[in-house]
């Protein structure tokens, strides 16, 4: 019992003069909390008529709500009289219960109302705004209150409270990412738990033992981290609990495994898990999307994405809608029907929330986003740009595994604006810090581009030591549909494969695998290939890109050799009799005028097509199929016109209306 003096209680249903008669409560109590005309009798009629009474009766209500345990009508009748400390020592009692139950805006409004002289009194308080700061992304705040929390803690000598405080500072650390600052502070919390040997202090040590692998896993230490998770375990800490497991696997390249952790703690959930509260860049949606654009899942890269911008807005945590807009970007560059200036749009949206909350280890990611895209649009100085700055963010906090990746990018960027010594020196870094994560993916990729890089030097040698460490590393990792979807961290084209595939069977890397490759990827038996896309715009402007690189006016070096190739086009489902084309391009030639200007167009345009083709070798993209001539079936060509068909035919035949729209707007 509060030491309050007892006072009568009046009956609601009362007029204001019948207010002096006491009456018994026991029939008037348990309607408080759901009778609006109670309360709004006592807002109308008592606090102007008789303001003591209306204070006694709201202490005395708030005692026995106290001792039906029932905490938020209690906390109520203290509030309204003004009675912030016994509103304080309900808090203290109760309120973890509400943040477990992810009452944030509940709990965020009554610790606003207690006065900071009342709320300094419990460490528990201070914590309790600090957490409610923290899942806000409120980082800078949630800051000040731990650490007024540990002061407060050291002056009455509470070690319990210290740790909790300094666990609370210390996932500051963990929810942005910044695994050296969170080092020091998890170091004193363990420190102050395994001195104090208080009750539940071994549950509470593995739970700091679990943020501890936490932390390394941000700092790229696997082989770490697991040990402590298994020490955690142990002392009985629900591991699933943060999607602890499912980000050790992301980050060692386990993905499968990642997928089924999260599908079952999505579909499931577990015991110990607070599902309602922000889980900063560990929410599911966010490292499932994150997974799917590393695999090449663009349209379930961006559904999730989308998903977690919503949820980030929805539980108004605006670093996890930002982290969205990060996946989201990432989502766009997969998806050939976006344009690439809107997953630019994207990575700039995250980074001016971030940039508004204060946090720039936040920005590292989609500046790495923005390195690739600016490097394969062949912007390297913007790229080379963006890639320092988000090299900047990871190596203050001692995250290698996201500098390894970031540096990787840089490499990309550098291989594909042939700046050669940037990408040499940027694939020996991504080596080594690669090396220091045990990240199975991330040594794939590096191997993969080193041997693109020495494919185009024409460097023999060590294409062949590189590739044959890409093609084991790809096939005892399960990530053969590296070869066969766009990915985040793979090239644009995939027609880059062909060539480099038709090269290991010649040199005798892995021929059986390679032959097997290249018949899943449909690619026929040939001796060379170019090892890029056509894409043509035709609606418009004509226009030709190989691969990135597009075609200038004065490539084409004739006329004719242009119309030769839109007539092709025109009529790319046959192949051409020679007597066809020059009914059509030379009308007024005689024949052997004809034929001549002919074979002189089409040599042009082969040359135009395929720059880099060995001389008197056979042609790819045009080919001759008995006496007519025409484009190869087998050729990766994507034309604007024929997307536009696809989709707009989609549209028109598809009967649910929503849908419908969808694909007529997206043509």
């Amino acid at each position: 019992m509060r030491p309050y003096p007892r006072h009568e209680r009046f009956h609601p249903d009362v007029g204001a003069a019948d207010c002096e008669k006491p009456v018994h409560p026991t029939d008037w109590r348990q309607q408080f909390r759901y009778h609006a005309l109670f309360r709004e009798f006592l807002e109308n009629r008592l606090i102007t008529s008789q303001p003591e009474q209306y204070k006694v009766l709201m202490m005395d209500s708030a005692h026995y709500f106290e001792k039906k345990g029932l905490w938020e009508e209690a906390l109520y009748c203290y509030e309204k009289i003004g009675q912030y400390r016994a509103a304080a020592a309900i808090m203290d009692e109760q309120g973890m219960e509400l943040l477990e139950m992810g009452k944030l805006e509940n709990l965020q409004e009554r610790l606003a109302r207690i006065p900071l002289e009342d709320k300094s009194r419990y460490c528990s308080l201070l914590f309790l705004e600090g957490e409610v700061y923290r899942y806000r992304s409120l980082y800078k705040q949630a800051e000040a209150c731990y650490e007024q929390a540990i002061q407060t803690a050291d002056r009455i000598g509470n070690a319990e409270w210290k740790s909790k405080a300094l666990e609370g500072k210390a996932k500051i650390y963990l929810d942005t990412i910044q695994p050296l600052k969170a080092e020091r502070i998890l170091a004193q919390a363990i420190e102050l738990r395994e001195a104090a040997m208080l009750d539940g202090a071994a549950e509470e040590t593995g739970r700091l033992y679990r943020l501890l692998a936490e932390n390394l896993i941000n700092s790229g230490q696997a082989l770490k981290a697991e040990k402590w998770i298994e020490r955690a375990r142990a002392m009985g800490v629900h591991i699933e609990d943060g999607n602890l497991e499912a980000r050790l696997t992301l980050r060692t390249g386990r993905f499968e495994e990642t997928r089924r952790i999260l599908s079952d703690v999505k579909t499931n959930g577990h015991l110990d898990e607070k599902q309602n509260l922000p889980q900063s860049h560990r929410e599911k949606d966010l490292l499932l999307a994150l997974i799917e654009a590393f695999t090449g899942n663009g349209m379930q890269a961006k559904t999730l994405s989308q998903s977690g911008i919503q949820h980030g807005i929805d539980i108004q945590a605006p670093f996890v809608e930002a982290c969205g807009w990060i996946r989201m970007g990432h989502a766009v560059q997969l998806n050939e029907q976006y344009d690439l200036a809107l997953a630019e749009k994207c990575y700039e949206t995250a980074l001016d929330i971030m940039g508004r909350l204060s946090i720039e280890r936040g920005k590292a990611e989609p500046l790495m986003g923005l390195c690739i895209l600016y490097g394969s649009r062949r912007e390297y100085e913007r790229a080379a740009e963006a890639g320092r700055k988000a090299l900047l963010e990871t190596e203050q906090v001692k995250d290698v595994w996201l500098s390894a990746l970031i540096t990787l990018c840089l490499a990309i960027a550098s291989i594909y604006n042939d700046r050669h010594k940037e990408a040499s020196e940027n694939l020996r870094k991504a080596e080594s810090l690669i090396n220091q994560c045990g990240d199975e993916y991330g040594s794939m990729l590096h191997a993969f581009w080193k041997s693109y890089y020495y494919y185009s030097l024409n460097d023999v040698p060590e294409f062949k030591t590189a590739f044959s460490i890409f093609l084991k590393r790809m096939k005892t990792g399960g990530y053969e549909f590296f070869l066969k979807k766009r990915t985040t961290f793979g090239p644009r084209d995939l027609q880059v494969f062909a060539p480099m595939l038709i090269q290991a069977v010649k040199q005798s890397i892995m021929p059986g695998y390679a032959e097997k490759l290249l018949e899943d990827l449909k690619i026929p038996r040939l001796n060379a290939h170019p090892g890029y896309t056509l894409r043509v715009q035709t609606l418009g402007q004509f226009r030709l890109w190989l691969g990135n690189r597009e075609v200038e006016d004065r490539d084409w070096q004739r006329g004719k050799a242009k119309e030769l190739f839109q007539l092709f086009l025109t009529k790319r489902n046959q192949f051409l009799m020679k007597e066809d084309i020059f009914q059509i391009l030379w009308p007024v030639h005689e024949e052997k005028s004809a034929d001549r200007d002919f074979k002189v167009a089409l040599n042009a345009l082969n040359n135009v097509l395929e720059p880099a083709r060995i001389a008197r070798s056979a042609p790819f993209f045009i080919i001759r199929e008995g006496i007519g001539y025409g484009i190869n079936p087998q050729a990766a060509i994507e034309l604007d016109s024929r997307i536009f068909e696809e989709w707009a035919e989609a549209g028109l035949v598809e009967k649910n209306t929503e849908k419908s729209m969808e694909e007529l707007e997206r043509a």
